[in-house]
C-alpha cells in the first residue's frame, strides 16, 4: 500500500536521484548552502523568497495551473484542476508533474500549492482578491443568472476581463443594482465569487499544453564558443548537484533515526571519519563507545 503524502517533505522523499537533481538545477538557490537532508530542503523550498523565485522557472501552462490552484480550495483534485483551466487531466499531467518536481505543488489525489504562493497570488487570472463581503458561490450564481436576463452581452464581455471595471453611467448603475460589481472607493470591481460565476466556475477559458513558439530572428553568439562554454559549465554543475543529492537522507547528517536511545550518536557523524548515516549504513552507539 502506498503511503499517503502528508507534506512537501513526504513528496520529496519519494524523489529519485534524477528528480532531485532536476529540482536543484531548476532552483539552484535550494543547493546553497548545502541542505542537511530532505526535511531542511523541503523547508527551504517552501520559504517565501525561494517559492516566489521558483515562478521564474515556470512555463506559461505551468503558471496557469499555479493560478488555478491559488483560486481552488486547498486539496483540489487533478480533475478539478483540469476543469478549472478548461482542459482534461491527461492534458495537464505533464505540467502538473513538473510542478511537483519543482516542489511548487505536492500531493497526488489532493493537490496542495505551497503556502507562500497560495497566500501571495492575491489576484490570479484577473480575479479580484477574496473578501469576506463576497457573496457565497450559490448566491453569486443566482445574481449572474438574473443579470443575464437584462444584459447578456455585457456579462459576456466582463467574464474573461480583469476584475476592475470603469464607468459611472447608467450601465454601471445597472450592474451595481444587480450585484455584479461593487464599489471600491471611487472604483468598481467584480467580486471573485461573482467573477467565477460569470466564467462558469473556470479560472482559464483555454489551456495551452505547450509554451508558444518564440518569434523573431534567431539568436547569434556575440562571442564564438560562449554557448559551448556555458554548456560545459552547466554539465559540471549538474555533476556537483548529483553528488549532493546522493548524500541526502531523510535524517540530518550525523543523526540516526534508528538509535536505541536519545543519547545515541552516529559513528559516521561529521566529527568522525566516514560518511553520514544512510539507510544502508546504520552504525549507532552510545557516546564514548564506537559502533
Amino acid at each position: 500500500m502506498t503511503a499517503v503524502i502528508r507534506s512537501l517533505a513526504d513528496s520529496l522523499r519519494r524523489f529519485g536521484d534524477d528528480r532531485l537533481e532536476a529540482l536543484l538545477v531548476a532552483r539552484p538557490d535550494l543547493a546553497t548552502p548545502l541542505p542537511r537532508g530532505i526535511g531542511p530542503l523541503a523547508a527551504r523550498a517552501a520559504g517565501v523568497t525561494s517559492a516566489r523565485r521558483a515562478l521564474e522557472a515556470l512555463t506559461l501552462p505551468e503558471l496557469h495551473l499555479v493560478e488555478a490552484l491559488a483560486v481552488l480550495p486547498d486539496g483540489a483534485t487533478p480533475t478539478q484542476l483540469a476543469a478549472a483551466v478548461s482542459a482534461d487531466p491527461a492534458t495537464i499531467s505533464p505540467a502538473l508533474e513538473r510542478l511537483t518536481t519543482l516542489a511548487v505543488v505536492w500531493g497526488e489525489d489532493d493537490l496542495h500549492l505551497v503556502r507562500p504562493l497560495r497566500d501571495g497570488l492575491r489576484t490570479p487570472a484577473g480575479l479580484a482578491a477574496p473578501s469576506p463581503q463576497d457573496p457565497p458561490a450559490a448566491q453569486a450564481a443566482q445574481l449572474v443568472a438574473a443579470a443575464r436576463e437584462v444584459a447578456p452581452e455585457v456579462l459576456s464581455a466582463l467574464a474573461w476581463g480583469p476584475s476592475a471595471v470603469e464607468g459611472h453611467g447608467r450601465l454601471a448603475a445597472v450592474l451595481l443594482e444587480a450585484g455584479i460589481v461593487v464599489t471600491d472607493g471611487n472604483a468598481l470591481h467584480i467580486p471573485r465569487s461573482v467573477h467565477l460565476a460569470l466564467r462558469d466556475g473556470r479560472v482559464r477559458r483555454s489551456y495551452l499544453a505547450h509554451r508558444p513558439a518564440p518569434d523573431g530572428p534567431a539568436l547569434t553568439e556575440r562571442i564564438p564558443g560562449s554557448r559551448t562554454a556555458q554548456a560545459v559549465e552547466r554539465a559540471f554543475e549538474a555533476l556537483r548537484l548529483l553528488g549532493t543529492v546522493r548524500t541526502f537522507d531523510e535524517d540530518p547528517r550525523g543523526c540516526c533515526a534508528a538509535a536505541d536511545s536519545p543519547s545515541a550518536i552516529c559513528a559516521a557523524s561529521p566529527t568522525a571519519p566516514g560518511r553520514p548515516c544512510s539507510p544502508s549504513r546504520r552504525s549507532c552507539s552510545p557516546p564514548g563507545r564506537p559502533g
